[in-house]
């Protein structure tokens, strides 16, 4: 399981450019207000849920059993937000201000329908939520869904 997050982690350091940090979400944007341990903008990856269930028995494996699950994968896009985007605003700040969907739409290109794992599916784009803050924070959850075999 670990190796599906290493390889979404390394798909986004090589291909969008704009992260200038990514890491497994530890509660990085959670425990410690507007001080954030992260650089703007910023990706953390983590599992969300999972089900699974049995196959058949393998000789292969340490359980003996061998199953097939499907995967939620969460990816956290942030960003200070330090632009306004209202109508008041100049053109330039505006655009300042929306750049993180940039950033969201990026991310997306790059891992819908992309196979990370030899023993997986394709990432496939389930939801999108945006976190309310009152710290300046701008962040948007991106949830994916991979099915993975012979797990």
């Amino acid at each position: 399981m670990e190796k599906l997050l290493l390889n979404i982690n390394e798909k986004l350091e090589q291909e969008v450019t704009d992260l200038k940090y990514i890491d497994e979400n530890w509660g990085q944007l959670q425990y410690y207000g507007s001080d954030c341990p992260v650089k703007w903008p910023c990706a953390l990856v983590d599992f969300a849920s999972g089900q699974f269930s049995n196959n058949s028995y393998s000789y292969s494996n340490d359980t003996g059993t061998e199953q097939q699950g499907v995967i939620s994968i969460e990816i956290t896009i942030a960003k200070l937000k330090l632009s306004p985007t209202n109508t008041a605003a100049k053109l330039s700040q505006k655009t300042k201000g929306y750049e993180i969907w940039e950033t969201v739409n990026r991310v997306h290109k790059i891992l819908h329908g992309w196979k990370p794992l030899p023993e997986s599916g394709e990432l496939s784009r389930v939801s999108i939520q945006q976190i309310k803050r009152d710290d300046g924070i701008k962040e948007i959850i991106v949830t994916y869904s991979i099915g993975l075999h012979g797990c």
